[in-house]
This record gives structure tokens, C-alpha cells and sequence, in this order.
């Protein structure tokens, strides 16, 4: 049989078949995905706002002092009713739902609604100003808009030409929380009046990191660790290049200066993860990864060398402090933190089954903290005494654990696990690099996430929800192509075209 004669330009006319791989069988077995959601464009317009909105933790008015929340939450809102009325109207179809990821985080959502009833079992807790089904209530709406962020983005990225737009979106709130810190450090050296003003409508509260001279970063959140764990889910996508369609020194750019700020929060955490981070990032880079150890091993003597010797000796002496005396230490944060997962587990030991209800663990703390935390002023003056919105765990698996039981944890850890599988395997069955690097990026994002989970415990991080339906959304995307997706390059082309012999047709494999 005669080979089959197709157009190519880069082969004298002819084309030749390229050897079917088992990624490349993997890639055409898939399904292709429903193609670009057609959507209006006033709704087009509140999905972006949403996006951007993810880093921002609140709108306030100054001169009342009157907190209304996260923009992403009326904003969620809002779209919902869009989507609800497209569903309703027939115009959309459902199929997307139809993973174990979905499946899972639903059961969650309907376990942790269902624990909402265990409130009634709490105890007593002068030391807690606030009501135990009211705090119950309010974490559960937190988790629900969460949720909300995931199926919404699930819906709205149907097409590499949507992760586009999403992540254009997500890019430009990494550029508005970066004002929000310039006006943070404008607000302080220059005084009150407009800038103050500007501040304290992004910043809810006046909670200043300072060390000395230099405050410590904290973007648009008002805790230094938050912004932290925002740029953890931040930085792979510039480092892995997921921003495909952008040049090289597009993300070169953005990497160096959110690793730089990543470095400037100065949370113990963040940077222990972000070691991590690297590790992986290395490993997927190969070669190109001495660039990025550079740039992470040189960061901290940049800064050192900018802020010295403060930086330099507030992260050495954190470091060293737990390594020599574990939750003994004299760091606060660590001592408060150690204390916070003992009372989370000696809680779970008396409710292992179904917890005691979604919001509800600190009502348990004045009973189950340890004995070497009470004993402790300042430890017991800010665990027993937060205030109505607070959560003193500061560990979302423990927290999880003690106030859903084993049927809540078992579905939260299945949920995250089945998309990290997911997203693993479309990183392997994947032939082509830009969907490698995509598919890279949200992987290690999500692990990075998955490990500051061990010092983090808010519901209210919004962007946690959007790389959760990254993961979900992005694996239907394998079998489609973009045409913004960079070609392959020419040194691919020349090793290919010495395959083809004189007559277009491709050369035997040498045996």
C-alpha cells in the first residue's frame, strides 16, 4: 500500500505518519470537551470580576468601619443566578459534573450542612463571643461559596480558550493585591488622610506586621502568612509557564518578583512549602531548573542584604528556635499553633465519627487544651478569647477532622486526592509541552496548597476553590487543541524532516 500524499510545507508537499504512542492513543481516546461556554456578555463580565476578586478578603467602608465581607461572595452569588437560569431554561447541559471529584465534594458539602445540627451538643464557652449555631451557620455559607467558585469554574472553562481568560483574570488580581500593597506602605510612611482611606476600604482590619522599620507584606490579606499562602498558588504558574501564549521573559518576570514578595512576607510556613515547591518545580524543569534554584537560594540574601540584618536574623532565629525546642520554642506563632492541633485532636478523640459540627472546635478548646498551653498567659489569653470570625486551629486537616469526624475527613481527603490523580495522569498522557506545563502547574500549585494546609484553616480563601476546579475542569481539555498554543519548535521540525527521503515518503526505522 502506497503511502497517502497530504499537504505539509515543511516536507516537500507530503506528510508523513507520526509513530502512534501510547500518550498519543491516551490523547485521541479521550473525549473532547463541549467546546467555549456561549455566555452573555454581563455575565462574561461578573466571572472575570470574580476572579479578580479572589486575593481580596473584604469591603469595608471607613468612616463607618462597617465590614460587608468578600466581593467574591455577592459576586458568586450573582452568577449562580445566571447559571441557574441557563440550567433552568435548558440551555445547558450537565455533563461536566460527571466526576468523582464533584461527587465527593458534594457528599462533603451535604456532611458538613448535616453537622450544622451537632451545635447543640456544644459546651458552654464564656471565653467565645459569639453564638454556637451562628458560627456553625457562617462557616458552612463560607464553605458553600467556596464550593460555589469550584463548580463555577468548572462550568465557565469549557476551552483552552477559557483557561485563558480565567487565568488572565487571575493574573490581573496578582497585579491589583500588589497595589493593595503599595498603598499599604504608602498609607504608612506617608500618614492618614486619602491613602489611609484607600487602605482601609482592601484592608479590613489595622492589623500591622511589622518587625522594627519594615513591615512585613501581606498583599491584599490582612495576615502576612495569608499572603504567603496566596503566592504559593501563585507562583507555578508563572515558574512551569501555564501562562503558555506569554514570552519567556513574561514569566521570568513575574516569577523573580513573586518569589521575591513570596520571601518578604516572611512567614516560616510559606517558605518551608515553597522548599517543596521548588523540589517539584526542579524536577519538572530538568535542566531549565538552575535558573529557578538560583533565583530561590538568592532571594533570601537579597533580601537579607535589602533589610538586614532584620530578615535575615527573624527567619534564622524562627528556624532555629523549633528545630532546637519543637512547640518549647519562644516564636509564639508555633507555640499557639502546636497548642491549636492538640486541642483539635483530643476534640476528634471524643467525636471521632461525624465531629462536633462544621464551625465548632473552638467552643471546644477551653475543655481539650493541653495542659502545658493553659498554663501559658499569653497562649491562653488568645485561644480562649478570639473574636466571633476567628478560628484558632490554624490546620485545615485537624480542623476538618474534629469538627466532621471520619466521614467528613474520609470524603475531604478523597476529593483532594482524586484530583490530584486526576491531574497527574493528564500530565503523563499528554504529548504536547504546553499542556504539560498547564497541567504541571496546577499539580504542584495544589500540593503546595495541600501542604499549608497543615498551617492554614480558612474556609474564606477563595483562590483555594478556583485551582480545585483548575484541577477538575482542565483534565476535560486533553483532546482540544488552541490555536494560541505555541508550535512546535524548529529544531523538532529539522530532526523530523530527516526522516523523509527524496520521495516524501519517511524513512524506514534503522533496525
Amino acid at each position: 500500500m502506497e503511502p497517502e500524499p497530504l499537504s505539509n510545507s515543511h516536507s516537500g508537499g507530503y506528510s508523513f505518519p507520526i509513530p502512534e504512542t501510547r500518550a498519543r492513543k491516551a490523547a485521541h481516546s479521550r473525549p473532547v470537551s463541549e467546546g467555549s461556554v456561549s455566555i452573555d456578555p454581563l455575565t462574561r463580565i461578573f466571572w472575570a470580576l470574580l476572579i479578580f476578586s479572589l486575593p481580596f478578603n473584604d469591603i469595608r467602608f471607613p468612616k463607618t468601619a462597617k465590614s460587608f465581607g468578600q466581593p467574591s461572595s455577592y459576586l458568586a452569588i450573582v452568577l449562580w443566578v445566571f447559571v441557574l437560569f441557563r440550567i433552568l431554561q435548558r440551555k445547558e447541559s450537565l455533563r461536566f459534573l460527571k466526576s468523582k471529584a464533584f461527587l465527593f465534594m458534594f457528599l462533603f458539602w451535604v456532611v458538613a450542612g448535616i453537622s450544622i445540627s451537632l451545635s447543640s451538643q456544644a459546651p458552654p464557652s464564656p471565653w467565645i463571643e459569639s453564638s454556637v449555631w451562628l458560627k456553625s451557620i457562617k462557616q458552612f455559607a463560607q464553605l458553600s461559596v467556596g464550593l460555589s467558585i469550584a463548580f463555577l469554574t468548572a462550568f465557565f472553562v469549557r476551552s483552552w480558550r477559557d483557561f485563558r481568560f480565567a487565568m488572565a483574570l487571575y493574573f490581573a488580581g496578582w497585579i491589583g493585591s500588589v497595589f493593595a500593597q503599595a498603598l499599604d506602605f504608602a498609607a504608612y510612611f506617608a500618614g492618614r488622610g486619602l491613602l489611609q482611606e484607600a487602605n482601609d476600604f482592601i484592608h479590613y482590619t489595622r492589623l500591622w506586621q511589622f518587625l522594627g522599620r519594615s513591615p512585613r507584606l501581606r498583599l491584599s490579606s490582612q495576615e502576612a502568612s495569608f499572603a504567603a499562602d496566596y503566592l504559593l498558588c501563585l507562583i507555578p504558574f508563572f515558574v512551569l509557564g501555564a501562562y503558555y501564549w506569554k514570552s519567556r521573559a513574561w514569566n521570568v518576570i513575574n516569577s523573580s518578583v513573586s518569589v521575591l514578595v513570596l520571601f518578604a512576607t516572611m512567614s516560616f510556613g510559606g517558605l518551608a512549602v515553597f522548599l517543596g515547591e521548588a523540589a517539584l518545580m526542579a524536577m519538572v524543569l530538568g535542566r531549565r531548573a538552575v535558573g529557578l534554584l538560583a533565583l530561590a537560594g538568592g532571594a533570601p540574601l537579597v533580601l537579607a542584604l535589602a533589610i538586614s540584618p532584620v530578615y535575615a536574623s527573624f527567619v534564622w532565629n524562627r528556624a532555629v528556635g523549633v528545630f532546637d525546642y519543637g512547640i518549647e520554642t519562644s516564636d509564639f506563632s508555633v507555640r499557639q499553633r502546636g497548642a491549636a492541633a492538640e486541642s483539635a485532636w483530643t476534640t476528634f478523640e471524643g467525636h471521632p465519627w461525624l465531629g462536633v459540627g462544621i464551625g465548632n472546635a473552638s467552643f471546644y478548646i477551653m475543655g481539650d487544651m493541653p495542659t502545658w498551653a493553659a498554663a501559658q498567659p499569653d497562649l491562653r489569653r488568645v485561644m480562649l478569647g478570639p473574636d466571633q470570625d476567628a478560628d484558632p486551629l490554624f490546620n485545615e486537616f485537624l480542623r476538618v477532622l474534629s469538627e466532621t469526624g471520619l466521614v467528613g475527613t474520609g470524603l475531604f481527603v478523597a476529593m483532594l486526592a482524586t484530583m490530584v490523580w486526576g491531574t497527574f495522569k493528564a500530565y503523563r498522557r499528554t504529548p504536547e509541552p504546553w499542556k504539560k506545563s498547564v497541567y504541571a502547574a496546577i499539580l504542584v500549585a495544589l500540593l503546595g496548597q495541600i501542604a499549608h494546609y497543615t498551617s492554614m484553616s480558612e474556609f474564606s480563601f477563595r483562590y483555594w476553590f478556583f485551582i480545585w476546579g483548575l484541577a477538575i475542569c482542565t483534565v476535560r481539555l486533553a483532546g482540544q487543541a488552541d490555536p494560541c498554543a505555541p508550535r512546535p519548535s524548529t529544531m523538532w521540525r529539522k530532526e523530523l524532516a530527516r526522516t523523509i527521503t527524496p520521495t516524501g515518503i519517511p524513512a524506514l526505522p534503522t533496525p
